[in-house]
């Protein structure tokens, strides 16, 4: 797994691959960090999240934004979500909770279509409106 990034400060874009795997194999995530200033990450996935990505992926999000207090998760680029993936969403939201974390996902149309089925409670906090930041 190869990365590079950089501190809360800089507010510069940072790339993780989150598999190990070469971009562009088969089961590939990547995660590009922002911080916008000490307290703010937005975290954005591009490839899939899945059986083979999903604990990865959360793992990744805990490291990477363990000191904040407002997480935004773009997942707009995300082309397959299962449910490991809706699993691992869960499991941050948990997180988010115990450590008084505010937090938005703003989804791909697969990744919607999961959480519709799998969440029918609507309790994780899925962004509706149509302009989105970033």
């Amino acid at each position: 797994m190869s990365f590079a990034v950089s501190g809360p400060a800089a507010a510069a874009r940072s790339v993780l691959s989150v598999t190990g795997l070469p971009v562009g194999s088969r089961n590939s995530l990547q995660l590009f960090i922002e911080w916008f200033n000490t307290t703010d990450v937005r975290i954005a996935a591009v490839g899939q999240i899945d059986m083979s990505t999903a604990q990865p992926f959360s793992h990744q999000v805990f490291r990477y934004a363990g000191n904040c207090r407002h997480l935004t998760l773009n997942l707009r680029k995300v082309t397959l979500f299962d449910c490991a993936g809706f699993a691992a969403l869960c499991h941050i939201d948990d997180r988010c909770h115990m450590a008084d974390v505010s937090w938005i996902v703003q989804p791909a149309g697969c990744v919607s279509r999961v959480v519709d089925f799998c969440d029918p409670l609507r309790r994780l906090p899925l962004s509706t409106g149509e302009h989105v930041s970033g």
